[in-house]
Protein backbone atom coordinates (compact mmCIF):
# COMPACT_ATOMS: atom_id res chain seq x y z
CA UNK A 1 0.00 0.00 0.00
CA UNK A 2 1.21 3.50 -0.78
CA UNK A 3 -0.42 6.86 -0.02
CA UNK A 4 0.07 9.71 -2.50
CA UNK A 5 -0.65 13.28 -1.46
CA UNK A 6 -1.62 16.16 -3.75
CA UNK A 7 -4.28 18.88 -3.81
CA UNK A 8 -8.04 18.72 -4.05
CA UNK A 9 -9.13 19.18 -7.66
CA UNK A 10 -12.69 17.90 -7.44
CA UNK A 11 -14.35 16.75 -4.24
CA UNK A 12 -15.75 13.30 -3.54
CA UNK A 13 -14.47 9.75 -3.22
CA UNK A 14 -14.06 6.99 -5.78
CA UNK A 15 -12.41 3.63 -6.31
CA UNK A 16 -11.30 1.73 -9.41
CA UNK A 17 -8.46 0.06 -11.26
CA UNK A 18 -5.67 2.35 -12.40
CA UNK A 19 -5.50 3.28 -16.08
CA UNK A 20 -2.25 5.08 -16.86
CA UNK A 21 -2.61 7.50 -19.75
CA UNK A 22 0.16 8.80 -21.96
CA UNK A 23 2.70 6.18 -20.93
CA UNK A 24 4.67 3.84 -23.15
CA UNK A 25 4.77 5.88 -26.35
CA UNK A 26 8.24 7.27 -27.15
CA UNK A 27 8.48 10.63 -28.86
CA UNK A 28 9.00 10.24 -32.61
CA UNK A 29 12.41 10.94 -34.10
CA UNK A 30 13.16 12.66 -37.43
CA UNK A 31 12.88 10.01 -40.13
CA UNK A 32 13.28 10.49 -43.88
CA UNK A 33 10.18 9.99 -46.02
CA UNK A 34 10.38 8.28 -49.40
CA UNK A 35 7.23 9.98 -50.72
CA UNK A 36 6.46 13.47 -49.32
CA UNK A 37 3.13 13.55 -51.17
CA UNK A 38 2.05 10.36 -49.43
CA UNK A 39 3.06 11.85 -46.06
CA UNK A 40 0.96 14.92 -46.81
CA UNK A 41 -1.99 12.65 -47.52
CA UNK A 42 -1.44 10.74 -44.28
CA UNK A 43 -1.34 13.96 -42.27
CA UNK A 44 -4.49 15.33 -43.93
CA UNK A 45 -6.32 12.06 -43.26
CA UNK A 46 -5.16 12.08 -39.63
CA UNK A 47 -6.33 15.67 -39.18
CA UNK A 48 -9.73 14.85 -40.70
CA UNK A 49 -10.09 11.84 -38.43
CA UNK A 50 -9.15 13.83 -35.34
CA UNK A 51 -11.57 16.59 -36.30
CA UNK A 52 -14.42 14.09 -36.64
CA UNK A 53 -13.58 12.52 -33.28
CA UNK A 54 -13.37 15.91 -31.56
CA UNK A 55 -16.81 16.78 -32.92
CA UNK A 56 -18.16 13.52 -31.53
CA UNK A 57 -16.48 14.25 -28.18
CA UNK A 58 -17.99 17.75 -28.20
CA UNK A 59 -21.47 16.26 -28.50
CA UNK A 60 -20.71 13.72 -25.78
CA UNK A 61 -19.33 16.45 -23.51
CA UNK A 62 -22.40 18.59 -24.16
CA UNK A 63 -24.69 15.73 -23.11
CA UNK A 64 -22.69 15.01 -19.96
CA UNK A 65 -21.55 18.45 -18.85
CA UNK A 66 -23.29 21.12 -20.90
CA UNK A 67 -21.91 23.95 -22.99
CA UNK A 68 -18.93 24.66 -20.74
CA UNK A 69 -17.62 21.12 -21.20
CA UNK A 70 -18.27 21.21 -24.95
CA UNK A 71 -16.30 24.45 -25.41
CA UNK A 72 -13.08 22.60 -24.60
CA UNK A 73 -13.45 20.42 -27.69
CA UNK A 74 -14.46 23.38 -29.80
CA UNK A 75 -11.01 24.81 -29.01
CA UNK A 76 -9.34 21.64 -30.34
CA UNK A 77 -11.44 21.80 -33.50
CA UNK A 78 -10.50 25.44 -34.02
CA UNK A 79 -6.81 24.48 -34.07
CA UNK A 80 -7.33 21.79 -36.70
CA UNK A 81 -9.60 24.02 -38.77
CA UNK A 82 -7.01 26.81 -38.85
CA UNK A 83 -5.65 26.58 -42.43
CA UNK A 84 -2.30 28.04 -41.39
CA UNK A 85 -1.77 25.34 -38.77
CA UNK A 86 -2.13 22.46 -41.22
CA UNK A 87 -0.58 24.21 -44.21
CA UNK A 88 2.59 25.01 -42.27
CA UNK A 89 3.05 21.31 -41.48
CA UNK A 90 2.30 20.28 -45.06
CA UNK A 91 4.88 22.76 -46.32
CA UNK A 92 7.46 21.29 -43.93
CA UNK A 93 6.70 17.78 -45.21
CA UNK A 94 7.36 18.89 -48.78
CA UNK A 95 10.45 20.91 -47.90
CA UNK A 96 12.15 18.66 -45.32
CA UNK A 97 11.01 15.28 -46.77
CA UNK A 98 10.41 13.81 -43.30
CA UNK A 99 7.70 11.50 -42.01
CA UNK A 100 4.43 13.01 -40.82
CA UNK A 101 4.86 11.75 -37.24
CA UNK A 102 7.93 13.88 -36.63
CA UNK A 103 6.57 17.01 -38.30
CA UNK A 104 3.24 16.86 -36.40
CA UNK A 105 5.00 16.21 -33.10
CA UNK A 106 7.64 18.90 -33.59
CA UNK A 107 5.18 21.55 -34.83
CA UNK A 108 2.76 21.07 -31.93
CA UNK A 109 5.58 20.83 -29.40
CA UNK A 110 7.15 24.05 -30.68
CA UNK A 111 3.86 25.94 -30.61
CA UNK A 112 3.12 24.68 -27.10
CA UNK A 113 6.58 25.75 -25.88
CA UNK A 114 6.24 29.21 -27.41
CA UNK A 115 2.91 29.70 -25.70
CA UNK A 116 4.04 28.28 -22.37
CA UNK A 117 7.08 30.60 -22.40
CA UNK A 118 5.17 33.66 -23.63
CA UNK A 119 4.61 35.15 -20.19
CA UNK A 120 0.96 35.63 -21.17
CA UNK A 121 -1.53 33.73 -19.04
CA UNK A 122 -4.03 33.13 -21.82
CA UNK A 123 -1.43 31.86 -24.30
CA UNK A 124 0.20 29.69 -21.64
CA UNK A 125 -3.18 28.10 -21.01
CA UNK A 126 -3.52 27.27 -24.72
CA UNK A 127 -0.22 25.33 -24.69
CA UNK A 128 -2.03 22.27 -23.34
CA UNK A 129 -4.50 22.46 -26.25
CA UNK A 130 -1.66 22.16 -28.78
CA UNK A 131 -0.10 19.28 -26.86
CA UNK A 132 -3.46 17.53 -26.89
CA UNK A 133 -3.92 18.04 -30.63
CA UNK A 134 -0.36 16.85 -31.28
CA UNK A 135 -0.93 13.66 -29.31
CA UNK A 136 -4.21 13.04 -31.11
CA UNK A 137 -2.51 13.43 -34.51
CA UNK A 138 0.19 10.93 -33.53
CA UNK A 139 -2.38 8.36 -32.45
CA UNK A 140 -4.37 8.89 -35.64
CA UNK A 141 -1.21 8.48 -37.76
CA UNK A 142 -0.61 5.20 -35.94
CA UNK A 143 -4.11 4.05 -36.83
CA UNK A 144 -5.43 4.36 -33.28
CA UNK A 145 -8.35 6.33 -31.88
CA UNK A 146 -7.33 9.86 -31.00
CA UNK A 147 -8.08 8.94 -27.41
CA UNK A 148 -7.37 5.40 -26.26
CA UNK A 149 -10.24 3.36 -24.87
CA UNK A 150 -10.48 2.11 -21.29
CA UNK A 151 -10.79 -1.62 -20.59
CA UNK A 152 -14.41 -2.73 -20.83
CA UNK A 153 -16.48 -3.56 -17.79
CA UNK A 154 -14.25 -2.04 -15.11
CA UNK A 155 -14.48 1.00 -12.87
CA UNK A 156 -11.54 3.22 -13.79
CA UNK A 157 -9.25 5.71 -12.07
CA UNK A 158 -7.31 7.74 -14.65
CA UNK A 159 -3.72 8.66 -13.80
CA UNK A 160 -1.35 10.74 -15.91
CA UNK A 161 1.40 13.33 -15.85
CA UNK A 162 -1.21 15.68 -17.27
CA UNK A 163 -4.62 14.74 -18.53
CA UNK A 164 -6.64 16.20 -21.36
CA UNK A 165 -10.40 16.72 -21.22
CA UNK A 166 -10.65 14.35 -24.18
CA UNK A 167 -9.18 11.55 -22.08
CA UNK A 168 -11.79 12.25 -19.43
CA UNK A 169 -14.82 12.47 -21.68
CA UNK A 170 -13.84 9.35 -23.67
CA UNK A 171 -14.69 7.09 -20.73
CA UNK A 172 -18.26 6.37 -19.68
CA UNK A 173 -19.02 8.65 -16.75
CA UNK A 174 -20.60 5.77 -14.83
CA UNK A 175 -17.25 3.92 -14.91
CA UNK A 176 -14.83 6.81 -14.33
CA UNK A 177 -14.49 6.90 -10.55
CA UNK A 178 -11.53 9.21 -10.09
CA UNK A 179 -8.65 11.19 -11.60
CA UNK A 180 -5.08 11.56 -10.29
CA UNK A 181 -2.70 13.96 -12.05
CA UNK A 182 1.00 14.58 -11.47
CA UNK A 183 0.87 18.10 -12.94
CA UNK A 184 -2.23 20.23 -13.37
CA UNK A 185 -3.93 22.95 -11.40
CA UNK A 186 -7.22 23.08 -9.56
CA UNK A 187 -8.53 25.33 -12.35
CA UNK A 188 -7.31 23.39 -15.42
CA UNK A 189 -9.79 22.42 -18.14
CA UNK A 190 -9.70 18.79 -17.02
CA UNK A 191 -10.32 19.56 -13.35
CA UNK A 192 -13.16 21.95 -14.17
CA UNK A 193 -14.68 19.22 -16.33
CA UNK A 194 -14.26 16.72 -13.47
CA UNK A 195 -16.13 19.03 -11.11
CA UNK A 196 -18.87 19.50 -13.70
CA UNK A 197 -19.26 15.74 -14.05
CA UNK A 198 -18.93 15.05 -10.32
CA UNK A 199 -15.73 12.99 -10.65
CA UNK A 200 -13.28 13.08 -7.68
CA UNK A 201 -9.85 14.42 -8.68
CA UNK A 202 -6.46 14.91 -7.02
CA UNK A 203 -3.82 17.09 -8.73
CA UNK A 204 -0.17 17.97 -8.13
CA UNK A 205 0.91 14.47 -7.02
CA UNK A 206 4.73 14.47 -7.15
CA UNK A 207 6.33 11.29 -8.46
CA UNK A 208 3.00 9.79 -9.50
CA UNK A 209 4.18 8.07 -12.68
CA UNK A 210 7.15 6.36 -11.01
CA UNK A 211 4.89 4.87 -8.34
CA UNK A 212 1.91 3.80 -10.45
CA UNK A 213 1.16 0.20 -11.40
CA UNK A 214 -1.42 -0.06 -14.19
CA UNK A 215 -4.30 -2.31 -13.18
CA UNK A 216 -3.77 -1.80 -9.45
CA UNK A 217 -6.70 -0.82 -7.25
CA UNK A 218 -6.70 2.91 -6.43
CA UNK A 219 -8.70 4.83 -3.84
CA UNK A 220 -9.23 8.52 -4.65
CA UNK A 221 -10.16 10.91 -1.85
CA UNK A 222 -10.76 14.25 -3.54
CA UNK A 223 -11.80 15.87 -0.25
CA UNK A 224 -8.42 15.16 1.35
CA UNK A 225 -6.35 15.52 -1.85
CA UNK A 226 -4.92 12.01 -1.64
CA UNK A 227 -4.87 8.68 -3.45
CA UNK A 228 -4.04 5.24 -2.08
CA UNK A 229 -2.41 2.63 -4.34
CA UNK A 230 -3.02 -1.07 -3.67
CA UNK A 231 -4.74 -0.53 -0.29
CA UNK A 232 -4.54 -3.15 2.43
CA UNK A 233 -7.70 -4.86 3.67
CA UNK A 234 -8.23 -2.53 6.63
CA UNK A 235 -7.86 0.64 4.52
CA UNK A 236 -10.16 -0.77 1.85
CA UNK A 237 -12.82 -1.60 4.45
CA UNK A 238 -12.68 1.91 5.92
CA UNK A 239 -12.83 3.51 2.48
CA UNK A 240 -15.79 1.38 1.41
CA UNK A 241 -17.61 2.56 4.51
CA UNK A 242 -16.74 6.16 3.62
CA UNK A 243 -18.15 5.62 0.12
CA UNK A 244 -21.44 4.44 1.62
CA UNK A 245 -21.49 7.47 3.92
CA UNK A 246 -20.85 9.72 0.92
CA UNK A 247 -23.77 8.18 -0.95
CA UNK A 248 -26.02 8.77 2.05
CA UNK A 249 -24.75 12.35 2.29
CA UNK A 250 -25.54 12.98 -1.38
CA UNK A 251 -29.08 11.70 -0.82
CA UNK A 252 -29.48 14.10 2.12
CA UNK A 253 -28.17 16.99 0.03
CA UNK A 254 -30.66 16.22 -2.74
CA UNK A 255 -33.43 16.40 -0.16
CA UNK A 256 -31.89 19.57 1.31
CA UNK A 257 -32.03 21.28 -2.08
CA UNK A 258 -35.83 21.18 -2.01
CA UNK A 259 -36.06 23.14 1.23
CA UNK A 260 -35.75 26.95 1.44
CA UNK A 261 -32.41 28.42 2.47
CA UNK A 262 -32.26 30.77 5.44
CA UNK A 263 -29.69 31.12 8.19
CA UNK A 264 -30.60 30.13 11.75
CA UNK A 265 -31.22 33.76 12.64
CA UNK A 266 -33.76 34.04 9.82
CA UNK A 267 -31.74 35.73 7.09
CA UNK A 268 -33.05 34.44 3.72
CA UNK A 269 -30.64 33.67 0.88
CA UNK A 270 -31.85 32.90 -2.64
CA UNK A 271 -29.92 29.90 -3.99
CA UNK A 272 -30.12 29.73 -7.75
CA UNK A 273 -28.71 27.64 -10.58
CA UNK A 274 -26.14 28.55 -13.22
CA UNK A 275 -26.82 27.17 -16.66
CA UNK A 276 -25.56 27.80 -20.16
CA UNK A 277 -27.27 25.51 -22.65
CA UNK A 278 -30.60 23.91 -23.45
CA UNK A 279 -29.64 20.46 -22.19
CA UNK A 280 -28.67 21.54 -18.68
CA UNK A 281 -31.65 23.92 -18.62
CA UNK A 282 -34.02 21.03 -19.32
CA UNK A 283 -32.30 18.91 -16.67
CA UNK A 284 -32.78 21.54 -13.95
CA UNK A 285 -35.12 20.63 -11.12
CA UNK A 286 -36.70 24.01 -10.56
CA UNK A 287 -38.26 22.96 -7.26
CA UNK A 288 -34.69 22.61 -5.92
CA UNK A 289 -33.58 26.17 -6.76
CA UNK A 290 -34.87 29.71 -6.45
CA UNK A 291 -34.49 30.50 -10.13
CA UNK A 292 -31.63 30.86 -12.61
CA UNK A 293 -29.00 33.27 -11.32
CA UNK A 294 -26.78 33.07 -14.41
CA UNK A 295 -27.96 32.05 -17.86
CA UNK A 296 -24.88 32.13 -20.09
CA UNK A 297 -25.67 32.87 -23.72
CA UNK A 298 -22.30 32.06 -25.34
CA UNK A 299 -23.39 28.57 -26.45
CA UNK A 300 -25.71 30.19 -28.96
CA UNK A 301 -22.81 32.04 -30.61
CA UNK A 302 -19.90 29.56 -30.44
CA UNK A 303 -19.15 26.58 -32.67
CA UNK A 304 -20.98 27.96 -35.71
CA UNK A 305 -20.20 29.96 -38.85
CA UNK A 306 -22.56 32.90 -38.26
CA UNK A 307 -24.36 34.66 -35.43
CA UNK A 308 -27.74 33.27 -34.28
CA UNK A 309 -30.83 35.07 -35.50
CA UNK A 310 -33.18 37.00 -33.24
CA UNK A 311 -35.80 34.25 -33.50
CA UNK A 312 -33.26 31.53 -32.66
CA UNK A 313 -32.24 33.39 -29.53
CA UNK A 314 -35.81 34.27 -28.59
CA UNK A 315 -36.84 30.60 -28.65
CA UNK A 316 -34.07 29.69 -26.19
CA UNK A 317 -34.62 32.64 -23.84
CA UNK A 318 -38.37 32.02 -23.82
CA UNK A 319 -37.75 28.38 -22.93
CA UNK A 320 -35.49 29.41 -20.04
CA UNK A 321 -38.06 31.83 -18.63
CA UNK A 322 -40.94 29.41 -19.14
CA UNK A 323 -39.12 26.51 -17.50
CA UNK A 324 -38.30 28.70 -14.51
CA UNK A 325 -42.01 28.66 -13.74
CA UNK A 326 -42.31 32.20 -12.46
CA UNK A 327 -38.92 32.22 -10.72
CA UNK A 328 -36.39 34.87 -11.67
CA UNK A 329 -33.98 34.36 -14.58
CA UNK A 330 -30.86 36.52 -15.03
CA UNK A 331 -29.60 36.44 -18.62
CA UNK A 332 -26.01 37.50 -19.16
CA UNK A 333 -25.43 39.17 -22.50
CA UNK A 334 -22.80 37.77 -24.85
CA UNK A 335 -19.46 37.28 -23.11
CA UNK A 336 -16.92 36.35 -25.80
CA UNK A 337 -13.26 37.27 -26.00
CA UNK A 338 -10.58 35.97 -23.65
CA UNK A 339 -10.82 32.18 -23.81
CA UNK A 340 -14.07 32.17 -25.83
CA UNK A 341 -13.71 33.13 -29.49
CA UNK A 342 -16.30 33.14 -32.28
CA UNK A 343 -14.32 33.00 -35.52
CA UNK A 344 -17.03 34.62 -37.68
CA UNK A 345 -16.92 37.76 -35.51
CA UNK A 346 -13.39 38.53 -36.68
CA UNK A 347 -12.23 39.79 -33.30
CA UNK A 348 -8.66 41.12 -33.51
CA UNK A 349 -5.74 38.99 -32.36
CA UNK A 350 -4.55 40.36 -29.03
CA UNK A 351 -1.40 39.86 -26.98
CA UNK A 352 -3.54 39.42 -23.86
CA UNK A 353 -7.19 38.70 -24.69
CA UNK A 354 -8.21 38.67 -21.02
CA UNK A 355 -7.29 42.36 -20.89
CA UNK A 356 -8.68 43.13 -24.31
CA UNK A 357 -11.93 43.15 -26.24
CA UNK A 358 -14.36 40.99 -24.27
CA UNK A 359 -17.69 41.10 -22.46
CA UNK A 360 -19.65 44.35 -22.73
CA UNK A 361 -16.81 45.84 -24.78
CA UNK A 362 -17.52 43.43 -27.63
CA UNK A 363 -21.24 44.15 -27.47
CA UNK A 364 -20.71 47.91 -27.65
CA UNK A 365 -18.24 47.43 -30.54
CA UNK A 366 -20.81 45.34 -32.43
CA UNK A 367 -24.08 47.28 -31.89
CA UNK A 368 -26.14 45.26 -34.40
CA UNK A 369 -25.14 41.98 -32.77
CA UNK A 370 -25.97 43.48 -29.37
CA UNK A 371 -29.27 44.90 -30.57
CA UNK A 372 -30.37 41.54 -31.96
CA UNK A 373 -29.66 39.80 -28.66
CA UNK A 374 -31.39 42.48 -26.60
CA UNK A 375 -34.50 42.33 -28.81
CA UNK A 376 -34.68 38.56 -28.31
CA UNK A 377 -34.28 38.91 -24.53
CA UNK A 378 -36.91 41.65 -24.31
CA UNK A 379 -39.40 39.55 -26.28
CA UNK A 380 -38.79 36.66 -23.87
CA UNK A 381 -39.36 38.90 -20.85
CA UNK A 382 -43.11 38.76 -21.49
CA UNK A 383 -43.11 35.11 -20.43
CA UNK A 384 -41.77 35.54 -16.89
CA UNK A 385 -39.53 37.56 -14.57
CA UNK A 386 -36.24 38.30 -16.28
CA UNK A 387 -33.22 40.51 -15.70
CA UNK A 388 -30.38 41.49 -18.05
CA UNK A 389 -26.77 41.41 -16.85
CA UNK A 390 -23.76 42.97 -18.57
CA UNK A 391 -20.36 41.22 -18.15
CA UNK A 392 -16.95 42.88 -17.69
CA UNK A 393 -18.28 46.35 -16.88
CA UNK A 394 -15.48 48.66 -15.74
CA UNK A 395 -17.12 52.09 -15.83
CA UNK A 396 -20.39 53.98 -15.44
CA UNK A 397 -20.40 55.03 -19.14
CA UNK A 398 -20.29 51.35 -20.18
CA UNK A 399 -23.33 50.62 -18.02
CA UNK A 400 -25.10 53.72 -19.33
CA UNK A 401 -24.40 52.71 -22.94
CA UNK A 402 -25.69 49.22 -22.24
CA UNK A 403 -28.88 50.56 -20.66
CA UNK A 404 -29.45 52.92 -23.60
CA UNK A 405 -29.06 49.96 -25.95
CA UNK A 406 -31.78 48.12 -24.00
CA UNK A 407 -34.07 51.15 -24.15
CA UNK A 408 -33.42 51.58 -27.88
CA UNK A 409 -34.16 47.91 -28.58
CA UNK A 410 -37.38 48.16 -26.57
CA UNK A 411 -38.43 51.29 -28.46
CA UNK A 412 -37.78 49.56 -31.77
CA UNK A 413 -39.95 46.59 -30.78
CA UNK A 414 -42.78 48.86 -29.65
CA UNK A 415 -42.60 50.74 -32.95
CA UNK A 416 -43.14 47.40 -34.70
CA UNK A 417 -46.17 46.67 -32.54
CA UNK A 418 -44.39 44.11 -30.34
CA UNK A 419 -45.37 44.34 -26.68
CA UNK A 420 -42.50 44.59 -24.21
CA UNK A 421 -42.49 45.45 -20.50
CA UNK A 422 -42.16 49.09 -19.54
CA UNK A 423 -38.90 48.31 -17.77
CA UNK A 424 -36.54 45.35 -17.49
CA UNK A 425 -33.98 45.32 -14.67
CA UNK A 426 -30.39 45.84 -15.85
CA UNK A 427 -27.42 44.82 -13.70
CA UNK A 428 -23.67 44.51 -13.61
CA UNK A 429 -21.51 41.43 -13.30
CA UNK A 430 -18.88 42.72 -10.89
CA UNK A 431 -15.72 40.90 -11.97
CA UNK A 432 -13.04 43.58 -12.32
CA UNK A 433 -11.15 45.64 -9.73
CA UNK A 434 -12.50 48.76 -11.47
CA UNK A 435 -16.12 47.77 -10.89
CA UNK A 436 -15.33 47.05 -7.23
CA UNK A 437 -13.66 50.43 -6.72
CA UNK A 438 -16.58 52.15 -8.47
CA UNK A 439 -19.30 50.04 -6.87
CA UNK A 440 -20.87 53.00 -5.03
CA UNK A 441 -21.21 54.92 -8.32
CA UNK A 442 -22.39 51.87 -10.25
CA UNK A 443 -24.96 51.14 -7.52
CA UNK A 444 -26.59 54.48 -8.31
CA UNK A 445 -27.23 53.32 -11.88
CA UNK A 446 -27.55 49.52 -11.72
CA UNK A 447 -30.64 47.57 -10.65
CA UNK A 448 -28.58 44.70 -9.21
CA UNK A 449 -25.04 43.38 -8.78
CA UNK A 450 -23.82 39.83 -9.35
CA UNK A 451 -20.21 39.24 -8.33
CA UNK A 452 -18.31 36.98 -10.73
CA UNK A 453 -15.69 35.66 -8.34
CA UNK A 454 -13.84 33.57 -10.94
CA UNK A 455 -12.47 36.47 -12.97
CA UNK A 456 -12.52 38.87 -10.02
CA UNK A 457 -10.18 36.62 -8.04
CA UNK A 458 -7.90 36.22 -11.06
CA UNK A 459 -7.67 39.96 -11.66
CA UNK A 460 -7.28 40.96 -8.00
CA UNK A 461 -4.59 38.36 -7.32
CA UNK A 462 -2.87 38.84 -10.71
CA UNK A 463 -2.84 35.05 -10.87
CA UNK A 464 -3.96 33.11 -13.94
CA UNK A 465 -6.11 30.29 -12.61
CA UNK A 466 -4.83 28.01 -15.40
CA UNK A 467 -1.17 28.52 -14.42
CA UNK A 468 0.07 25.89 -11.98
CA UNK A 469 2.99 28.10 -10.89
CA UNK A 470 0.62 30.64 -9.32
CA UNK A 471 -2.40 28.42 -8.71
CA UNK A 472 -1.99 28.66 -4.94
CA UNK A 473 -2.62 32.42 -5.15
CA UNK A 474 -5.96 31.88 -6.84
CA UNK A 475 -8.23 31.68 -3.79
CA UNK A 476 -11.59 33.39 -3.37
CA UNK A 477 -11.06 33.24 0.40
CA UNK A 478 -8.02 35.54 0.19
CA UNK A 479 -8.60 38.67 2.31
CA UNK A 480 -8.15 40.90 -0.75
CA UNK A 481 -11.04 39.15 -2.50
CA UNK A 482 -13.15 39.12 0.67
CA UNK A 483 -12.65 42.86 1.10
CA UNK A 484 -13.81 43.39 -2.48
CA UNK A 485 -16.96 41.32 -1.92
CA UNK A 486 -17.64 43.12 1.37
CA UNK A 487 -17.28 46.52 -0.33
CA UNK A 488 -19.74 45.59 -3.07
CA UNK A 489 -22.21 44.21 -0.51
CA UNK A 490 -22.01 47.45 1.51
CA UNK A 491 -22.53 49.60 -1.58
CA UNK A 492 -25.49 47.50 -2.65
CA UNK A 493 -27.06 47.66 0.80
CA UNK A 494 -26.62 51.45 0.98
CA UNK A 495 -28.28 51.93 -2.42
CA UNK A 496 -30.95 49.28 -2.01
CA UNK A 497 -29.42 47.22 -4.82
CA UNK A 498 -29.57 43.40 -4.47
CA UNK A 499 -26.14 41.73 -4.44
CA UNK A 500 -25.44 38.15 -5.48
CA UNK A 501 -22.46 35.92 -6.27
CA UNK A 502 -22.40 33.72 -9.37
CA UNK A 503 -18.79 32.46 -9.45
CA UNK A 504 -17.45 29.16 -8.13
CA UNK A 505 -17.08 30.72 -4.68
CA UNK A 506 -20.89 30.76 -4.42
CA UNK A 507 -20.83 26.95 -4.48
CA UNK A 508 -18.28 26.66 -1.66
CA UNK A 509 -20.36 25.66 1.36
CA UNK A 510 -17.49 26.63 3.67
CA UNK A 511 -17.76 30.23 2.46
CA UNK A 512 -21.55 30.46 2.00
CA UNK A 513 -22.23 31.53 5.62
CA UNK A 514 -19.59 34.25 5.23
CA UNK A 515 -21.31 35.63 2.14
CA UNK A 516 -24.61 35.72 4.02
CA UNK A 517 -22.97 37.53 6.95
CA UNK A 518 -21.61 40.14 4.51
CA UNK A 519 -25.12 40.81 3.25
CA UNK A 520 -25.00 38.88 -0.02
CA UNK A 521 -28.59 37.80 -0.60
CA UNK A 522 -28.27 35.60 -3.68
CA UNK A 523 -25.92 32.74 -4.55
CA UNK A 524 -25.92 31.06 -7.96
CA UNK A 525 -24.05 27.85 -8.74
CA UNK A 526 -23.95 24.52 -10.56
CA UNK A 527 -27.18 22.70 -9.74
CA UNK A 528 -25.37 19.81 -8.07
CA UNK A 529 -24.02 22.09 -5.33
CA UNK A 530 -27.34 23.65 -4.28
CA UNK A 531 -28.21 21.11 -1.58
CA UNK A 532 -24.85 21.35 0.21
CA UNK A 533 -24.87 25.15 0.16
CA UNK A 534 -28.44 25.34 1.46
CA UNK A 535 -27.56 22.96 4.29
CA UNK A 536 -24.52 25.07 5.24
CA UNK A 537 -26.62 28.24 5.28
CA UNK A 538 -29.34 26.69 7.44
CA UNK A 539 -26.73 25.56 9.97
CA UNK A 540 -25.13 29.00 10.28
CA UNK A 541 -25.95 32.17 12.22
CA UNK A 542 -25.26 35.18 9.99
CA UNK A 543 -25.73 37.77 12.73
CA UNK A 544 -23.28 36.01 15.05
CA UNK A 545 -20.77 35.66 12.22
CA UNK A 546 -20.98 39.37 11.38
CA UNK A 547 -18.99 40.22 14.50
CA UNK A 548 -16.11 38.11 13.15
CA UNK A 549 -15.90 39.91 9.80
CA UNK A 550 -13.24 42.49 10.81
CA UNK A 551 -10.93 39.75 12.06
CA UNK A 552 -11.45 37.61 8.95
CA UNK A 553 -10.77 40.56 6.65
CA UNK A 554 -7.54 41.23 8.58
CA UNK A 555 -6.16 37.70 8.01
CA UNK A 556 -2.88 37.26 6.14
CA UNK A 557 -4.07 34.82 3.49
CA UNK A 558 -6.89 32.54 2.41
CA UNK A 559 -5.65 29.61 4.44
CA UNK A 560 -5.87 31.61 7.66
CA UNK A 561 -9.33 32.86 6.66
CA UNK A 562 -10.63 29.34 6.14
CA UNK A 563 -9.14 28.08 9.42
CA UNK A 564 -10.55 30.96 11.48
CA UNK A 565 -13.90 30.78 9.70
CA UNK A 566 -14.16 27.05 10.40
CA UNK A 567 -13.45 27.61 14.09
CA UNK A 568 -15.95 30.45 14.33
CA UNK A 569 -18.68 28.48 12.56
CA UNK A 570 -18.17 25.61 14.98
CA UNK A 571 -18.54 28.05 17.89
CA UNK A 572 -21.72 29.71 16.66
CA UNK A 573 -23.43 26.46 15.63
CA UNK A 574 -22.95 24.71 18.98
Amino acid sequence: MEELMGRTGSRGKGMGVLLLKGAGRPDPAPEAAQDPCAECGRLKDAADRCLAEFKEMEQNAFRQGGAGAAEIFQAYQAILEDPYFLEEMLERLRRERLRAEWVAFDACRSLARCMADSGDGYLAGRAADFRMVGGALLRALAGENSVSEAPAGQDIVLAADDLSPADTISIDKSRLKGIVIQQGTTSSHTVILARTLGIPAVVGVDGLLERCTPGALVLVDGDAGRAVLSPDAETLTRFTGALRADAAHRARMEASARRPAATRDGRPVAVRANTGDCESLRALEMDACDGIGLFRTEFLFLGRSCAPTEDEQFAVYREAVTRAGGKEVIIRTLDVGGDKQASYMGLPAEANPFLGLRGIRVCLERPELFRTQLRAILRASLFGPLKIMFPMVTSCPELACGRRAVESAAAGLRAEGVAVPDRVAVGVMVETPASVLLCDRLAAEADFFSIGTNDLTQYIMAADRMNQHVAALYDAAHPAVLRAVAAVARAGRAAGVPVGICGEAAADEALAPLWAAMGVGELSMAAGRIGAVKAALRASDARALESSLPGLLACRDGREVRARLKTRLEEVTL
